[in-house]
């Protein structure tokens, strides 16, 4: 089985503090498992915190750059490949189960009344 995993990035959380407009204090995040050949997937996500900013010089969503948020990606997020193995994991207990489920069996249809003779 061969299986891609994919990280999505965003949105990203903003807020107002100590006298700082349009802090950004974290990014969403979601990886996503994709087997190959069904096509089927399973994510897992979170929110990647931001440490506090410095007043002097601190990032808004009015100057935030993707290089920018792939460097705090690079700083701050650990255990990527971890969350990597455990989505292809559970990706693949999707498509190998260890309990499979089936339909009940469907009964058969009765059998018909008989008919009383007629005279």
């Amino acid at each position: 089985m061969a299986t891609q995993t994919k990280w999505v990035w965003g949105p990203m959380k903003v807020t107002d503090m100590d006298q700082l407009q349009g802090v950004i204090i974290g990014v969403e995040w979601k990886c996503v498992a994709i087997d190959d050949q069904t096509g089927m997937n399973t994510s897992t996500n979170g929110l990647l915190d931001l440490p506090p900013p410095n007043p002097n010089d601190f990032i808004t969503l009015d100057n935030v750059t993707v290089e920018i948020v792939n460097g705090w990606i690079a700083q701050y997020m650990t255990g990527q490949s971890d969350i990597e193995a455990q989505v292809s994991q559970d990706l693949n207990s999707m498509l190998n189960p260890a309990v499979k489920i089936y339909p009940m069996p469907t009964p058969p249809d009765p059998a018909p009344e008989p008919v009383a003779p007629t005279e």
